[in-house]
């Protein structure tokens, strides 16, 4: 079931996973909104996977140092979250996935991805 959420966020059940669905154009504070958004959807349902999808987030372009809070935030507000997935356009995710490792070296088990299939396939498997 498709659930609207506030903060241009859309919100998907899945079986054995959330999907989150991050729209809108991209800002720094709509970004870190979304993020908190789809946390405690997730937690409010009592899961831990959580896929987020930001390929129609439009100029999704962070900085380094954006990535870097963005993986620092997103650690912060994910505790309790098993997996994070992301999946993004070429042009969304860097290839050092930055945002990521700042993300994993404070706990998290986050991956970003461009292929939709491989991306579930790691949520759900690790």
């Amino acid at each position: 079931m498709s659930k609207p959420m506030p903060g241009d966020v859309e919100m998907v059940e899945r079986k054995g996973y959330w999907e989150a669905r991050y729209l809108g154009s991209w800002t720094m504070a709509r970004y870190k909104k979304q993020m908190e958004i789809s946390v405690s959807a997730c937690k409010e349902n009592q899961a831990t996977l959580l896929l987020v999808d930001i390929r129609l987030l439009a100029g999704f372009a962070p900085s380094t140092q954006e990535r870097y809070e963005l993986g620092r935030y997103g650690a912060q507000i994910s505790k309790g979250l098993d997996r994070v997935s992301i999946i993004g356009m070429a042009d969304q995710i860097d290839p050092e996935q930055f945002a990521t490792m700042v993300a994993r070296n404070r706990g998290l088990a986050v991956r970003a991805f461009t292929d939709a299939t491989a991306a579930v396939e790691w949520l759900l498997n690790g």
